[in-house]
């Protein structure tokens, strides 16, 4: 064999991994003073919000490439908004009423029951699904919609004894996440340490929407891991490509069914905040313009490289591209 093919052949052998899942990125200055935070896709189209607006949760910028961006004003004042990815999404105001729209800009009231004070809100396993606060001080309740979309289920959220939901995931990625008629959220351990008002622990609990109707349903810890999260917010529990993901400063989870849970040893260490699949492809966002990939599934990342050292809080796919944002003036977009 020539020397030449032996070297390429070992280094095919020895780096099999790093040139398939690195994926190109480019740097998009926006034509304006300030940042776009989350950012998700519908109706042909990406939305974010300048990191100006209320929570940082309020879509007004949208672009049909993830080049030139677009702001935009809604009728409202959204507390949150999710899409479905085609020309369907959901809003609720600040007043926790529900909003539907076809293009993300004309919206009409909803029939539902009022949300009150959102903490997240997703579009997951065919619904959407979201956490909002209870009728009682420190409880709270999760609600998703009908396959159609037309009714709203709400139902208290108990966890298991010596654990409360953390709404501070919401500010990031969404803290519940629905498919194969499973529902995962994340929490935390109550009280532990005086010294701090959580026990810095990423957990996960389950329930089956086939269980009563009684208004609260047995959840069940299925993750409790002994890493610190550091900022317990920078985290995102999503169901992409038919699987649970789990991306948070403790690593990479995945499960097929929710019950069972595989943490990805080459993301030990790694902190991220957002996570996105397309393209055969899921991509996972974190500090200092971290941004990993994986094609097999979750179980091996790759660092890309970006050229981007901001933090990095959201990323989405939609129309063959990959969208990531953060506090800097700009998108990072792939390809």
């Amino acid at each position: 064999m020539p020397f030449i093919a032996f070297i390429m052949l070992l280094c095919g052998v020895l780096f099999p991994v790093t040139g398939k899942a690195q994926i190109p990125w480019t740097m998009q200055t926006l034509p304006r003073d300030g940042s776009l935070a989350k950012p998700f896709y519908g109706a042909g189209k990406f939305f974010a919000s300048p990191t100006g607006s209320w929570g940082n949760l309020q879509p007004t910028a949208t672009s049909t490439n993830g080049i030139t961006w677009t702001i935009t004003k809604q009728p409202r004042n959204f507390r949150c908004i999710a899409s479905s990815g085609l020309n369907h999404f959901v809003g609720i105001d600040m007043d926790g009423y529900f909003y539907s729209s076809k293009d993300g800009a004309a919206w009409t009231r909803v029939e539902a029951p009022r949300a009150g004070f959102v903490f997240g809100l997703d579009f997951s396993g065919g619904r959407y699904v979201g956490v909002c606060a209870g009728a009682v001080a420190g409880s709270y309740r999760y609600f998703y919609s009908s396959p159609d979309f037309n009714s709203w289920t709400f139902k208290d959220l108990v966890l298991p004894s010596g654990y409360n939901f953390f709404a501070g995931f919401a500010l990031y990625g969404p803290p519940i996440a629905f498919g194969n008629d499973v529902f995962a959220v994340q929490g935390y351990k109550a009280l532990v340490d005086p010294e701090n008002l959580y026990d810095p622990k990423t957990s996960v609990f389950t329930t089956d929407l086939s269980q009563s109707s009684n208004g609260t349903q047995t959840w069940t810890l299925r993750i409790d891991s002994a890493g610190r999260v550091g900022n317990a917010g920078w985290s995102a529990l999503r169901y992409l490509n038919n699987q649970f993901i789990l991306v948070g400063w403790t690593g990479v989870y995945t499960s097929a069914n929710g019950m069972s849970w595989k943490k990805s040893a080459s993301s030990e260490g790694v902190q991220l905040s957002d996570v996105a699949y397309g393209n055969s492809t899921f991509v996972a966002v974190g500090p200092v313009g971290s941004v990993y990939t994986s094609k097999d599934n979750g179980v091996t990342w790759i660092k890309n490289t970006t050229n981007v050292w901001s933090n990095l809080t959201g990323v989405c796919f939609g129309g063959g591209k990959f969208i990531c944002t953060g506090p800097f003036e700009g998108v990072l977009k792939s390809p």
